[in-house]
């Protein structure tokens, strides 16, 4: 009996085109400039593709995915009958069988054991996900798939806006991601409705690692953790800390949402067909999976930093929260420092000209900024706590426990600061203006559209309520009561109490 010859190597040079049998419906579609093609038998006796290396322009599809890089090599295997296959499918959904690759080779089903890609690397997802860097390594062994991505910087881009970019981007499975090294995201948080998606920047020192097993997936972010997100009237927000824990939720589905959304639930379909093994759906790098930014956890040495500046680059307004251990809710427009803390408020804004004395104002005497009284908040507020803050953002309301102090400092000359302490203070802020800010180089926005960061206490106090234990003092001056209100617009203190 004549045996048939068996391939056992293909070496291919110039504009190379290959298509290969990967297990999947469809195989993938190679290029490249020089193919160095190694073959196997499977247990069935069939021609395999167990060894490929591309060389000089490589690009890699497979059903709306592609792979650019200058060097690519592929390890191979037959799928072992009954063994556990590798698939992307998400959590909850049902794995597809594997099948079988049709025409090509012997047509077995084979999966990805190793995937190098290097030099000038691009991973392009289905849903829209870009990678970019200078390797790409992706591997299988006993049931388990990592992706490393390596670069300066690696970068992943989805089709959000969210980027991830640190020295080195691993996934050890799909629930999980780690940005090893100094790195930056830039992610999407909540939107208000009908304002312009929003974004916050975060940079670390040390690491970034993702826990998507949660039903609310988790980013601890650690090493010198800044926060930013700036504003349309020149405010710049940000938050440091040694260690941020970012909580993102599922972005809601809304009417008129971008056609990237429906991109990603077609994806996610595709998913639960899609064989995994294949060279480029292994090489799926989507670290966010549409996720926004929905709770931030500011811990160890936690600072909040609201700064509004004039062109000259003057402080117009500011706002600072120090605390050991920071809350901010986005959805609620919650703020809450569980522990001591204080709590600076400067506004230098160019002083009004004095109103006229309406009302009981003007039975008392008293105008709306008249020099020397407690209503002119023009300067610096001061607010210190030894048990709590609670920033409620939709009612504007500041509540401290446990020992407060609260010390104004007025701008105005001959102004005598002042300075009260209580066992609790409520404090009130006033709304933000809508109009541009004075000084500032372009118009604000209206209220609905501050997102978290910018929900923290308006520079401008509407009034002031300490409970228990209260004593005022102003120079020589001094009060003392079991209650005080404090309405800086009237220029009106309420005491009550011995």
């Amino acid at each position: 009996m004549t045996r048939r010859p068996v391939v056992k190597q293909v070496i291919a040079t110039e504009a190379v085109h290959c298509l290969l049998p990967d297990g999947s419906a469809s195989p993938t579609d190679l290029t490249c400039e020089h193919l160095d093609l190694a073959t196997a038998l499977d247990p069935a006796g069939k021609l395999y593709p167990s060894l490929v290396k591309a060389r000089g322009n490589v690009r890699a599809t497979d059903e709306g995915q592609e792979l650019t890089a200058e060097h690519l090599d592929l390890v191979l295997a037959p799928v072992t009958p009954g063994a556990k296959q590798l698939t992307t499918q998400r959590v909850g959904q049902k794995q597809a069988p594997k099948a079988e690759a049709k025409g090509g080779f012997g047509g077995g089903a084979v999966e990805l054991q190793r995937m190098v890609a290097r030099t000038r690397v691009r991973a392009v997802s289905e849903d829209g996900a870009v990678a970019t860097g200078t390797s790409l390594v992706v591997t299988n062994a006993k049931g388990k798939q990592q992706v490393g991505l390596s670069g300066k910087p690696a970068k992943v881009v989805d089709a959000q806006g969210n980027v991830l970019t640190s020295q080195r981007i691993v996934i050890p499975n799909s629930d999980e991601a780690q940005a090893l090294g100094p790195g930056s995201l830039h992610a999407a948080v909540e939107a208000v409705a009908g304002e312009a998606p929003r974004f916050m920047d975060v940079t670390w020192t040390k690491s970034a690692v993702l826990n998507g097993k949660l039903a609310d997936h988790q980013i601890q972010v650690t090493g010198d953790v800044t926060a930013s997100l700036p504003e349309a009237d020149g405010t710049v927000n940000t938050a440091s800390s040694r260690r941020i824990l970012i909580t993102t939720s599922e972005k809601p589905t809304v009417a008129g949402a971008p056609k990237h959304a429906g991109k990603r639930r077609r994806a996610d379909e595709k998913d639960k067909k899609r064989t995994a093994g294949t060279p480029l759906a292994d090489a799926n790098v989507d670290v966010m999976k549409g996720k926004e930014v929905s709770r931030i956890v500011l811990a160890q040495d936690a600072v909040v930093h609201r700064r509004l500046g004039d062109v000259d680059g003057t402080v117009l307004r500011e706002m600072r929260i120090e605390s050991s251990l920071l809350h901010y809710d986005v959805k609620a427009q919650r703020f809450v420092a569980p522990r001591p803390g204080r709590m600076l408020v400067r506004d230098h804004t160019p002083a009004e000209a004095d109103k006229p004395a309406t009302g009981d104002a003007a039975a008392t005497g008293h105008g709306g900024a008249e020099k020397g009284s407690l209503g002119n908040q023009r300067g610096a507020t001061a607010f210190q706590w030894a048990g709590s803050l609670d920033y409620q953002g939709a009612a504007r309301r500041a509540a401290m426990k446990q020992d407060v102090v609260v010390a104004l400092r007025p701008d105005g000359e001959g102004e005598l600061p002042v300075q009260l302490r209580a066992d609790s203070v409520v404090a009130d802020f006033e709304a933000p203006a809508a109009g541009p800010a004075a000084g500032a180089a372009r118009p604000a926005k209206s209220p609905a559209a501050a997102d978290a960061l910018a929900r923290a206490p308006a520079p401008k106090l509407k009034s002031v309520t300490a409970d228990g234990n209260v004593n005022v003092t102003r120079d020589k001056d001094e009060l003392s009561a079991l209650k005080l209100t404090f309405n800086p617009a009237r220029s009106t203190i309420v005491a009550t109490g011995n």
